[in-house]
């Protein structure tokens, strides 16, 4: 799955979850589900920095050039929890 995909299904979990018609058996496993593709989804992210780090260069010896990227270079949207109230 996707980091997209995976974000898209985080965002109907917590959809389902909010709207308060999801018995509490539903609910759980979807809080479940919810906590597994948000362990992959940083997993994701996770190795897509390690990537950049590598992209970064290489030094005259040939080795990679790794620099850790500031979270403040990246532009970020995050995500924020609709409300239905």
């Amino acid at each position: 799955m996707t980091f997209e995909a995976s974000l898209a299904r985080l965002e109907e979990i917590v959809k389902q979850i909010d709207d308060g018609r999801t018995d509490l058996e539903t609910a759980l496993a979807r809080y479940e589900e919810g906590v597994v593709l948000l362990r992959k989804s940083h997993g994701i992210l996770d190795a897509a920095q390690r990537k950049i780090e590598m992209l970064r260069g290489t030094a005259d010896n040939g080795a990679p050039i790794l620099e850790p990227i500031a979270e403040a270079q990246f532009k970020t949207n995050p995500v924020k929890p609709s409300s239905t109230n």
